[in-house]
């Protein structure tokens, strides 16, 4: 169970519905073959526990055993339920077994899933690794947007059609949009810890009022696109655009534009990453829903 416990089992979301969405785009030029979705989906979640054990390990000084369920990590480490080494050989192991589907995918989609694997790779490098450790440093969640907003989508399209000749590139904006959105909202409710550690996360950098602005901006910018993107947008399209302006809306209805609290526990910082990831997720399932149902 510890081990189940280190995987994140919820944070797979991020992961499956970028997968899931790169398959809707492909199904709208024309049929699709189950085993090249299976390979993709499988892909997702060796890509899914490199970044967690990954994480987990790097983050073994500074995570806290206080804990709410929206925290970042699995607290595997700071419960002392898994070592550390444990934790680094499991992401090694895990990422080379990735590389090795991913080199073996080359007889369905080229060199596509061999390049996905190494930019992924790149990225969480650049995410949790010295020297970049961007985690730390600022700037992880144009980290997070490119791997999980343009990356694995793309990888998945290029498994379901063999190539990328004909993606529809200007959605990408979008799905990059939902991702960066995620990472601001889930940055939120572990800011006092991150800033007593001296991380320098987007929700330290810009203060928690505007990382919730942020975020609730972005979503709505994803999902016009969204509903730009569909061939007949018909009532997906409207409540794509209702649902896109949850998070603006209760931003606004929260007044957390108030500078007063900014810096104070009435901020709610748990119910703010709540609705902004939250919606951001929304989003992305029901704009992937009508792309299947468009194709």
């Amino acid at each position: 169970m510890h081990w189940v416990q280190a995987s994140r089992p919820l944070a797979q979301a991020n992961i499956a519905i970028p997968v899931l969405w790169g398959h809707a785009v492909a199904s709208l030029a024309g049929a699709l073959d189950p085993m090249r979705l299976l390979h993709a989906i499988v892909w997702g979640i060796e890509c899914h526990l490199v970044i967690v054990f990954t994480n987990d390990y790097m983050d073994r000084h500074s995570d806290v055993p206080e804990r709410t369920f929206l925290s970042g990590g699995s607290g595997v480490v700071v419960e002392d339920k898994i070592r550390p080494a444990a934790l680094k050989r499991a992401a090694i192991v895990v990422f080379v077994a990735w590389g090795v589907h991913s080199v073996g995918l080359g007889l369905l989609a080229g060199i596509v899933p061999a390049a996905a694997w190494a930019a992924a790779g790149l990225l969480i490098g650049l995410y949790d690794l010295p020297p970049a450790r961007l985690s730390h440093r600022g700037g992880g969640e144009w980290i997070q947007a490119a791997g999980v907003g343009i990356v694995l989508p793309l990888c998945s399209f290029a498994l379901q059609r063999g190539r990328l000749d004909s993606f529809p590139w200007v959605l990408l904006f979008g799905t990059f949009m939902l991702g960066w959105a995620s990472h601001l909202a889930t940055a939120l409710p572990d800011v006092v810890v991150d800033r007593l550690a001296g991380k320098q996360t987007v929700a330290v950098r810009l203060d928690e009022r505007n990382t919730a602005l942020a975020a609730s901006g972005a979503v709505p910018c994803a999902s016009a696109v969204a509903v730009i993107g569909l061939p007949e947008p018909g009532w997906f399209g409207v409540v794509l655009v209702l649902l896109g302006m949850v998070p603006l809306i209760e931003w606004v209805a929260a007044g957390r534009g108030r500078v007063d609290d900014a810096d104070d526990d009435s901020f709610g910082r748990n119910r703010a990453a709540i609705v902004c990831a939250g919606s951001a997720t929304v989003v992305w399932l029901l704009w992937t829903v009508s792309l299947y149902a468009a194709g």
